[in-house]
């Protein structure tokens, strides 16, 4: 079996992480660190779990990378000067921030196993080629559901979320009764559901409330239940997709786990930017 030395490993290719492992290669490239994913996907918190966020207008004074991502979104038209997103949009530059980074990333990977070691952890992984070991002088886990300590689970709320598209009218525009759901607001939140409305017209989400022990099938009812008796104001929007991520609701980290060990949930935060730039702060503090 192999063992490598590093000096940190990150769990979850979330913004966060991705934030985290891009500052700690900008101001440690000679030290060797590494971030691991249990899927083939990026950033999966927000966009995979249609959560759209809140506040991407209020943030000026984003450190050079979220900057980066952020202008980029712009450009694309994925995200409007008011704070508007078409999350399936930003799932594809993502992956473009990341490569142009040469981010050292290994997705379809899991934690096995996680054992004090000296002055660090040995950490037990598995992936395509089997099992590894690595050396770590520091973890800083970035996912929802702390997967560096799955026994060590803390009760978060957790939300499904769906995206929906309007409907359209004899003239194939956007039907009136979708443009003025809400009167129009952009974001509407009641106590038993959420509405938000994406970068265009014919796009929105909507998310509903779980119990903490809900699994899919559970959730998954829920949100076809309360979309067949929606209230009025939605009528004009149709289900386009259910989200295939749960949206937790975690307190903002880091908490700590034991010394040099940390838990940093990415979804804590207000929208992907805002946990991308905590990402970077954190690693720009913690070195």
């Amino acid at each position: 079996m192999s063992v490598t030395q590093l000096d940190t490993l990150v769990v979850g290719a979330t913004f966060t992480g991705i934030g985290l492992i891009g500052e700690l290669q900008k101001l440690k490239p000679n030290i060797q660190s590494v971030l691991i994913e249990r899927e083939i996907t990026l950033g999966h918190e927000f966009t995979y779990a249609y959560k759209h966020g809140t506040n991407w207008q209020h943030q000026k004074e984003l450190n050079q990378a979220a900057r980066i991502l952020r202008a980029e979104l712009t450009r694309r038209n994925v995200l409007s000067a008011e704070g508007r997103a078409h999350l399936p949009g930003i799932t594809p530059i993502l992956y473009q921030h990341v490569r142009d980074q040469e981010l050292p990333i290994r997705l379809k990977t899991e934690v096995v196993s996680v054992q004090a070691a000296g002055r660090g952890y040995k950490v037990t992984l598995y992936d395509s080629s089997g099992i590894s070991e690595l050396i770590v002088r520091r973890i800083i886990d970035t996912s929802s559901v702390k997967l560096s300590c799955p026994q060590r689970q803390q009760t978060s709320g957790k939300r499904i979320s769906a995206l929906l598209h309007a409907k359209k009218n004899e003239h194939g525009l956007v039907a009136e009764q979708a443009l003025h759901a809400f009167g129009g607001a952009a974001e509407f939140n009641a106590a038993s559901f959420s509405f938000k409305r994406g970068r265009f017209e014919s796009e929105s989400y909507i998310s509903i409330p779980l119990a903490a022990e809900d699994g899919w099938i559970e959730a998954r009812r829920k949100i076809h239940q309360f979309w067949a008796n929606r209230p009025v104001e939605l009528e004009g929007w149709s289900l386009a997709t259910v989200a295939d991520q749960f949206d937790y609701e975690p307190n903002a980290g880091p908490h700590e786990i034991e010394q040099d060990w940390y838990w940093m949930p990415s979804t804590a935060y207000a929208n992907p930017l805002q946990a991308m730039d905590q990402g970077i702060e954190w690693g720009r503090n913690a070195i």
